[in-house]
């Protein structure tokens, strides 16, 4: 192969001998990865676990009425529990 910028000749050999070696890094490249998805756990299409709730959320007293706070914990705690986090 003549280069066109120096007009240096390589051969077909030459060029094989360079990239044979990053061939083979390729090819071992995806064995591994291959081999990496093959032992990967399967998911089985159970949901996973739930987290753990707090236990009591905090006072409504504590939080400023008409902040985004305050209304959320209405609309979360509102029908289950006291102003003051206790359960109803």
């Amino acid at each position: 192969m003549s280069n066109y910028l120096t007009g240096l000749n390589v051969s077909p050999e030459e060029i094989a001998a360079i990239l044979d070696p990053m061939a083979d890094k390729i090819n071992a490249d995806a064995a591994a990865k291959a081999a990496a998805q093959k032992n990967r756990p399967k998911y089985d299409g159970k949901k996973p676990a739930a987290k753990a709730k707090k236990n009591a959320p905090m006072p409504l007293n504590s939080l400023t009425p008409g902040s985004k706070a305050h209304s959320e914990w209405i609309a979360t705690y509102g029908k289950t529990h006291n102003p003051d986090g206790t359960p109803k």
